[in-house]
């Protein structure tokens, strides 16, 4: 049953649980697998980037020079033949056009344009797609109303189509409309570009601009790969150092404050609550005198040697020590069977302690009860431990035990399983009003 009164420790997140505070933050990974590769997409994406956009420039560059020519083609014409190229602007008949004592000039004077401007082609559209004029002669008077010539016509707008001929060579179909003025209808002119050096000097001129954009990300994702490595072993450095010291603190503390700690980075609290226990403690008898007969490096090298004793049969039944208080020893067993391992672990202490004849000997007290698991203490100094009269209680039959001596009280000892328990005793602790009946185990022989 968990209480109210928790320990709530700030900067805890509910998302804590699914981070794995053993276990480095991978820095290095996230950075090879999402930001790694962005840089390669972008280092490829320049070279595209930079196509797409010379070949906007190169088309925009051909439209306006297409309209300078057009605009050269129709005065050079009309210094010519000006009023056959007015009269071929407004028919639907242009073969009658040029049948007329005017048109062979008029056809003269398109036909040079078309070499001095070095056009590979030209066609001259007028109303309903109908071509007035082409260097074709076989195409004069049909109708080609393509899309590119109705936006032309109709909205005035360019168009620039790249076009591949059966010989490879590569063409611009460039349309532009020539307005009505002085009362003439509009047309559009087709221009046929070949490809030239400009294409060339274009792509050229971007080419290094994008080489150098995709060396310089190259350069920097380089430079952060590097970076980021050596983070990731500082991180890996220190995360070691601080695994290596949660292991050292978690040996000052018992396994049930480090559980109750890795649960509080998810909830954000340490709380109390009411459990069944059996308590195992245990004391030093005449130790104070031995602390006075001998150096203190002595009695530290007996209480090494007693405590990881009294450890080791402790936790191969499962219990956890809660705390060593000087000489004495508390620790908790949970669970099923929780009797019978404590009074497991008490008599192989006592049996081991004769064994390797380490004096003086201890005696130990186990009670069975209800206590409050939790922490204590202040925000600067708190302590995971259990509080109750249950552990009173243990710690007063331990005192009531003489060296090689288990104190446990009746109902406990009716479930220890062992035969050298003697009979039942009632005795009176100090505190405590009440009476506990008792039953003592002593080694066999004594």
């Amino acid at each position: 049953m968990a209480l109210n009164s928790g320990r709530t420790f700030p900067g805890s997140a509910a998302d804590s649980a699914a981070l794995d505070i053993d276990q480095p933050y991978p820095l290095s990974r996230h950075f090879r697998r999402r930001i790694l590769p962005a840089f390669f997409v972008l280092i490829l994406l320049i070279p595209g980037l930079a196509a797409w956009g010379g070949a906007d420039l190169v088309s925009a560059i051909y439209l306006q020079q297409a309209e300078r020519r057009a605009e050269t083609i129709n005065r050079a014409v009309a210094a010519e033949a000006e009023t056959a190229w007015r009269e071929l602007k407004a028919t639907r008949t242009p073969k009658n056009i040029f049948a007329s004592p005017g048109g062979e000039k008029l056809i003269k004077a398109l036909g040079n344009e078309v070499k001095e401007l070095g056009l590979a082609h030209l066609k001259v559209y007028g109303s309903g797609g109908i071509i007035l004029f082409n260097t074709d002669p076989g195409q004069i008077g049909t109708a080609d109303a393509s899309a590119a010539y109705e936006l032309a016509m109709k909205k005035g707008e360019r168009s620039a189509i790249l076009k591949t001929l059966p010989d490879g060579t590569e063409l611009y179909e460039l349309y532009v409309r020539l307005d009505a003025r002085d009362g003439h209808p509009p047309v559009v002119l087709e221009l046929y570009e070949p490809t030239s050096h400009l294409d060339q000097l274009i792509f050229g001129a971007a080419a290094p601009v994008a080489a150098a954009a995709a060396l310089t990300l190259g350069v920097i994702a380089w430079a952060l790969l590097r970076l980021v490595g050596r983070a990731q072993a500082d991180i890996d450095k220190r995360t070691a150092l601080l695994a290596t010291l949660k292991e050292r603190l978690a040996g000052l503390v018992s396994v049930r404050a480090v559980s109750a700690a890795k649960a509080a980075l998810s909830s954000g609290q340490m709380p109390s609550e009411r459990v069944e226990l059996t308590l195992f403690y245990s004391d030093v008898r005449g130790f104070t005198a031995m602390s006075e007969a001998n150096p203190p490096e002595e009695v530290v090298r007996y209480l090494n040697r007693m405590m990881s004793l009294q450890i080791a049969a402790i936790s191969a039944e499962g219990g956890d020590v809660d705390k060593m208080i000087g000489d004495a020893v508390l620790a908790r067993f949970d669970g099923g069977g929780r009797q019978a391992r404590a009074v497991r672990a008490a008599i192989k202490v006592q049996r081991d302690i004769a064994e390797t004849g380490l004096e003086p000997g201890v005696g130990i007290g186990i009670f069975s009860g209800p206590a409050i698991s939790g922490v204590i203490g202040a925000a600067e100094r708190m302590d995971f431990t259990v509080i109750g009269d249950s552990v009173n209680s243990a710690a007063r039959l331990c005192s009531a035990a003489m060296s090689g001596e288990i104190v446990v009280d009746e109902a406990t000892a009716a479930v220890g399983g062992d035969n050298n328990f003697g009979i039942v005793e009632t005795i009176s602790v100090k505190g405590r009003q009440q009476t506990l009946r008792v039953r003592r185990w002593q080694p066999s022989g004594n």
